[in-house]
């Protein structure tokens, strides 16, 4: 199990999947890898936190259990990735589905487009400078 990102946002915990081309496969497929993520991570927690199993480049350690906690799951990939994904239909609509019974289960998905991401966040720096 290889997670690619943890981390916190607001005091909720991230699990996020990076995908950045388009022969990393569907979104349908990053989808069903980060709930195996979340699943592995909350049936071994407790394990994990006992025994202080982090990535060597882990800044600030932290408490898997904590990560188990009402998680927000991020797949996040470049624009080829998502119009790429728009070819497909049957995926298209099966990944569809399947956030939305994770959001029907209390489970958020947040697919990401880095594009919009860092547009948006563009925007907001140029709105934050005008304002000085």
């Amino acid at each position: 199990m290889r997670v690619d990102l943890i981390g916190m946002n607001n005091a909720r915990p991230i699990i996020c999947e990076l995908k950045h081309t388009q022969k990393a496969g569907q979104p349908f497929d990053a989808i069903l890898q980060l709930l195996a993520y979340y699943c592995m991570i909350v049936q071994n927690a407790e394990k994990l936190d006992r025994e202080h199993i982090h990535h060597t480049n882990v800044a600030q350690s932290f408490k898997w259990t904590q990560i188990t906690n009402n998680p927000l799951l991020m797949l996040r990939a470049n624009h080829t990735y998502w119009e790429n994904w728009e070819k497909s239909t049957k995926k298209n609509m099966a990944a569809r589905q399947i956030v939305q019974l994770c959001k029907d289960k209390g489970l958020d998905i947040l697919l990401v487009d880095e594009y919009t991401l860092f547009y948006f966040k563009f925007i907001q720096q140029n709105e934050n400078n005008d304002e000085h």
